[in-house]
């Protein structure tokens, strides 16, 4: 942890900071009783993936060779298929629910995804590969766990630079966020979506922190309506000079503000 973010940390009340920690511990929400949990079975170890509503489930058995329930478990069995091809049999499917309006989400960007998508001491390890790629949007409406980046910006005054998101955003629109954020698209390392999201959403060039290290991931997961939304989260902290005036450059962002630690609480308590 930083200077300017540990002095943040510390001049918040004792009040604000178990209230906090206690937001940290309800992240990651499990979905209903009525939805499952459906494996893919690559060269014979069956892998658990997401959580999906049980309709969907009889949609994937319809829609995917080789999907099926065994012994009151739903596996895709892929045995010996390459990335391209089980990529592409799973896009396709989620093209198919798109056009259907089953899926609603479609963001026209690919992520990879990953095991170990899970919390981890060691989330700058980037020698483990991808099992595949597909729509962002179809991710939650997977269930399965996609990769994206939070960064927290701290100047010297002891206060936290946030964002306030645009408008015209699908997921929280109009409220405030972290000074950045953004999901890692397919073939992105965690350094690499920090310096196109940091140019992007604030305008600033990722050179002023040639050092800049991720303090480690955790896992945020919220169950919807017609889907399970879970993120492994990285976790950078900036300590930004005083000059510093971002702004953003596709959009997203409407302005940036500055808070103090106890305010930052009020708001967040306040839902803005």
């Amino acid at each position: 942890m930083s200077f300017r973010s540990r002095y943040f940390f510390d001049h918040l009340s004792i009040t604000d900071r178990k209230w906090l920690i206690e937001q940290l511990s309800q992240a990651s929400q499990m979905p209903s009783d009525d939805w499952r949990i459906w494996h893919l079975n690559a060269n014979g170890s069956p892998i658990k993936m997401g959580w999906v509503p049980h309709d969907r489930l009889e949609q994937m058995s319809s829609g995917l060779a080789d999907f099926r329930c065994i012994d009151g478990q739903w596996h895709w069995i892929v045995q010996d298929q390459s990335f391209d091809a089980i990529s592409h049999d799973l896009q396709e499917w989620l093209r198919i629910q798109h056009d259907l309006l089953k899926m609603n989400e479609w963001r026209y960007e690919l992520q990879d995804f990953f095991i170990s998508n899970l919390a981890d001491p060691h989330p700058t390890a980037e020698n483990e590969l991808p099992i595949f790629k597909v729509e962002r949007g179809g991710f939650p409406h997977l269930g399965i766990t996609s990769r994206a980046i939070h960064v927290n910006g701290f100047t010297d005054k002891g206060q936290i630079l946030v964002g306030k998101r645009s408008k015209n955003k699908s997921i929280d629109p109009g409220l405030f966020d972290n000074l950045m954020a953004g999901g890692m698209l397919t073939g992105e390392t965690w350094k690499m979506c920090f310096e196109r999201e940091l140019l992007e959403e604030a305008g600033l060039d990722a050179k002023q922190w040639p050092s800049v290290s991720c303090l480690g991931s955790f896992l945020s997961q919220q169950a919807e309506t017609e889907c399970f939304r879970s993120e492994k989260l990285y976790v950078i902290n900036l300590d930004l000079p005083g000059d510093v005036q971002p702004m953003n450059q596709d959009g997203e962002v409407q302005c940036f503000e500055l808070f103090d630690p106890h305010e930052t609480i009020e708001r967040m308590r306040q839902n803005q």
